[in-house]
């Protein structure tokens, strides 16, 4: 089965295509878990394409291009998730496509191939989540095209200074996925270690990547809400609470394979030969970049598999350069064919809900998201459950409790209670649910908003009262 990719070819394209269909098809077809943060991205999709702006109508913290993505999709579409599962299987494989020719076009392999295109739709199919539309997802189509042009720069025979368009792409990525930054870092690095980079293109460079926030935080200036811009989008990354979609057991359960060959793989070529400087140089730039990447995922507040999407491209770089370099063909088949049917087959196992009853106390299965038997209101959550606006429409601005509590921990203040009051007023709910406490704490501190609603002790929310 592998040789089949160890040729650059229109067959080998098909192929891979088709590769892609069978993995992705059946699961669709059996119907892919809803997970919560796609709620959280239909539920902003919709809130934006009412007219409200992102961290200055609605505080929150998801990256201003896929805000405005999921807002396009929600006014083509509505709250359906299938458009997301779609266009995020487009757009990985025509990723895998175009990482698999910025590598060849670099000459970073001894023949052509598309291997790390296979090895990058495999890390596509690891889990579910990797199946819908995040930002670290959209953030890779430009993280790749940065490295691609940091091959071209580091490429001392043809004299590429390109210092400004990584930083572009850098900078776009950044707008998608704000941990993009951390791989600003990483080139800033590879330039000082691996290059002799002229200080003119280490200005390039941040100016390149400085651009595109520049020009959203210029937007963001004319409305007064500079200030929300930066704290919501970038410094929040920093303090907020990290949520972790699995155990550290699924986490091992699904990574553990990458790891493993990515580490074999640096030790094959750190004892191969027959690459030439340039090669080694970039080999190194991917490492240094990888470890830097590696960091920027623990500044996610919400950590899950498809938050490693960003690894892909050095992962797929690595693997490839290990089966590639194996002298012994039934070893490369026998490696490669278990790392294709775990890549795919334990997502399956997860998704049919086949592991086996003597394994669940420890490996236990996915629970799907319980969505309240309620339609066609306008809801003020407090909490993460994101399932309640599935069928419903968000209210107020505050849509992430944790950014909200910016404002809800000092109600006691009278300046924090009249705004809150005011927004809510404009806003009003016909259901508040969530955290108990804090609810109860607003309405002690707002009895005119509380006089409007009781509470339906059976289902634990406050219900706006018919008006007489």
């Amino acid at each position: 089965m592998f040789n089949f990719f160890r040729s650059s070819s229109i067959f080998g394209t098909i192929l891979l295509a088709l590769l892609f269909l069978a993995i992705r098809l059946p699961a669709e077809w059996k119907g892919v878990p809803l997970l919560a943060i796609e709620a959280k991205f239909l539920a902003l999709g919709e809130k934006m394409s009412s007219g409200s702006w992102i961290y200055t109508d609605i505080w929150d913290n998801t990256p201003i291009l896929p805000a405005l993505v999921y807002a396009i999709l929600y006014l083509l579409f509505g709250k359906s998730v299938v458009p997301y599962h779609v266009i995020a299987a487009i757009l990985v494989f025509v990723q895998a496509i175009q990482w698999n020719y910025w590598l060849i076009r670099t000459k970073m392999y001894h023949e052509r191939n598309q291997v790390p295109a296979l090895i990058y739709l495999l890390l596509a199919s690891l889990w579910w989540d990797c199946f819908t539309l995040t930002p670290e997802i959209l953030a890779n189509t430009f993280l790749m095209i940065a490295l691609g042009n940091l091959l071209l720069h580091l490429n001392e025979q043809y004299h590429y200074q390109k210092g400004f368009d990584i930083g572009i792409y850098l900078g776009f990525a950044i707008l998608c996925y704000f941990p993009s930054v951390f791989w600003l870092l990483g080139v800033m690095f590879v330039f000082a270690t691996l290059s002799g980079t002229q200080l003119r293109e280490y200005v390039l460079l941040c100016l390149g990547a400085l651009l595109p926030f520049a020009l959203v935080g210029l937007i963001f200036l004319f409305k007064d809400s500079f200030g929300q811009f930066l704290e919501f989008f970038a410094l929040s990354n920093f303090w907020l609470a990290k949520n972790y979609a699995m155990s550290f057991l699924h986490f091992a359960i699904f990574g553990t394979m990458p790891v493993i060959l990515v580490i074999f793989g640096i030790l094959m070529l750190l004892q191969s030969g027959g690459f030439i400087n340039y090669q080694i140089r970039s080999q190194q730039a991917f490492l240094f970049v990888l470890i830097f990447a590696i960091v920027g995922i623990f500044f996610t507040p919400e950590i899950s598999m498809y938050s490693f999407a960003p690894l892909w491209m050095m992962i797929s770089f690595f693997v490839a350069h290990l089966f590639l370099l194996f002298r012994s063909r039934w070893i490369r088949e026998t490696i490669f064919t278990l790392f294709f049917v775990i890549s795919v087959g334990v997502n399956y196992v997860f998704l049919l809900n086949k592991i086996p009853i003597k394994w669940q106390k420890y490996i236990t299965p996915f629970e799907p998201l319980q969505i309240p038997d309620i339609k066609g209101e306008k809801i003020w959550l407090l909490g993460n459950r994101w399932e309640f606006y599935l069928k419903n429409q968000a209210a107020t601005p505050y849509f992430h409790y944790e950014l909200a509590q910016k404002h809800l921990q000092n109600i006691d203040y009278y300046d924090i209670q009249a705004e809150v009051y005011d927004r809510l007023s404009r806003d009003l709910p016909t259901i508040i649910a969530g955290d108990k406490n804090r609810i109860e704490k607003i309405f002690q501190r707002l009895p005119t908003i509380a006089e409007k609603y009781e509470y339906q002790g059976e289902r634990g929310w406050w219900k706006l009262k018919k008006l007489q």
